[in-house]
């Protein structure tokens, strides 16, 4: 009886294990460094990711991690705009690339860090980052105006990306355009900074630091929003770049502290 007892637990331990190691299984995926773990319908699947290039956090100046609710960031987004709206206009003119400083770190740490990992679709257009799917277009959009800016986003994400480029530069001196054989010359030389870029038939932040430039994107091959070397990057190559200032645009960071509507340019 004993032994009966001993042999059926044996089994029932056995029968455990062997359901656990087929419902629990170690894949190699390319997401998002925030991400550990995948729940679906009837297994946990572990994630082990391996990105072709490892981002050190460090280096890039990027945070991966969400600190706070979206909501959160988004308010602070808006104190700090009118915290540097309410100074004095003479600081506001002397310090104004410090304010496109400050804009961009919340933007690149605070903003955009709830969105990795966020499913790309074509004719994806969520306003909550990990809810539903985002195209390119409404990433940037999005982002810009969870931000801050008055902007809207549905225009902007349905324009071309020349014409998207050239509404975010408002000032057209805040505009380049370079061809593909131009292009890694350019980001060799081009300032430290956050840049919008637009692509053929694609857009997305162009960050430069350290010399390094990095492609934030709803990215359509991996098919999630991510960060990634745009040197390594398949999705940033193109025949042509529309680049616009973002960190250093004063007209852009005006909007933001007056929060005065940005035209969306068509043509």
């Amino acid at each position: 009886m004993y032994k009966s007892r001993v042999l059926f637990l044996f089994f029932i331990v056995l029968f455990i294990s062997c359901k656990e190691s087929i419902e629990r299984k170690t894949i190699k995926v390319n997401i998002d460094p925030d991400k550990s773990i995948v729940k679906t319908k009837n297994e946990q699947v572990e994630i082990l990711r391996i990105d072709p290039i490892i981002i050190d956090t460090i280096n890039c100046g990027l945070n991966f991690k969400v600190s706070n609710p979206y909501q959160f960031e988004k308010n602070q987004a808006l104190l700090l705009a009118n915290k540097y709206f309410n100074l004095d206009s003479s600081y506001q003119e002397n310090h104004i690339d410090s304010i496109g400083e400050i804009f961009t770190k919340q933007l690149l740490n605070r903003i955009i860090p709830h969105w990795y990992g966020t499913p790309w679709d074509f004719e994806g257009h969520t306003s909550i980052p990990n809810k539903g799917e985002i195209a390119c277009g409404y990433f940037v959009s999005t982002t810009l105006r969870d931000m801050g800016l008055n902007l809207n986003r549905y225009k902007l994400a349905q324009k071309a990306p020349i014409y998207e480029a050239k509404s975010i530069a408002i000032d057209l001196n805040n505009f380049k355009e370079f061809d593909h054989d131009s292009i890694f010359t350019v980001l060799n030389e081009i300032e430290s900074g956050l840049y919008f870029v637009g692509l053929d038939n694609h857009v997305g932040y162009l960050w430069i630091n350290n010399g390094i430039a990095y492609f934030i994107h709803s990215n359509y091959i991996s098919g999630v929003v991510m960060a990634e070397l745009a040197t390594e990057s398949d999705a940033f190559y193109s025949s042509i770049y529309y680049i616009s200032e973002i960190s250093k645009n004063r007209e852009l960071m005006e909007k933001w502290l007056t929060r005065d509507t940005i035209f969306i340019i068509s043509k």
